[in-house]
């Protein structure tokens, strides 16, 4: 984690006028200490991106600037072996999945302005999907996000 204090004060560094950068962790120990990982991100003014994958859900109350940023990635067993390319990535939420996560959704948007879900669980088209099904559960308009 010592070098990740280093890496986020270069990336501070060329950002500046970025307002709402969106850092996830994505390797080594700053996925193995992911909340020290986030209040690090946090302490240079970026947004900290709660993730969804095999080992790890959502944390709702984890953001800054009023903002959350969501992404599901999947949860398949394969997500962290090296070779597993794409395939990592191949995973349909279940209904059941996708109504735990729209707690965390709804929780998020108590507390912050604005939260982005992103899937990121796109082989076979599982990441569209699961995101019209997630905007059936919390009740949002399809036709509402192309307005």
């Amino acid at each position: 984690i010592k070098d990740m204090d280093a890496y986020m004060e270069s990336i501070s560094e060329i950002t500046d006028s970025w307002d709402f950068l969106c850092v996830e962790p994505r390797t080594g120990k700053m996925v193995e200490n992911y909340m020290e990982a986030a209040e690090i991100i946090r302490k240079y003014n970026f947004i900290p991106v709660s993730v969804d994958n095999f080992s790890m859900r959502i944390d709702w109350e984890m953001g800054n600037k009023n903002i959350a940023y969501l992404r599901l990635h999947g949860r398949n067993p394969s997500f962290y072996e090296r070779n597993a390319g794409y395939e990592k990535f191949n995973y349909r939420y279940s209904e059941e999945e996708l109504k735990d996560i729209s707690e965390a959704i709804r929780k998020s948007e108590k507390k912050f302005q604005e939260t982005f879900v992103f899937f990121n669980n796109h082989p076979n088209g599982n990441a569209p999907i699961n995101g019209l099904e997630m905007l059936d559960i919390l009740g949002i308009s399809r036709m509402k996000r192309f307005l």
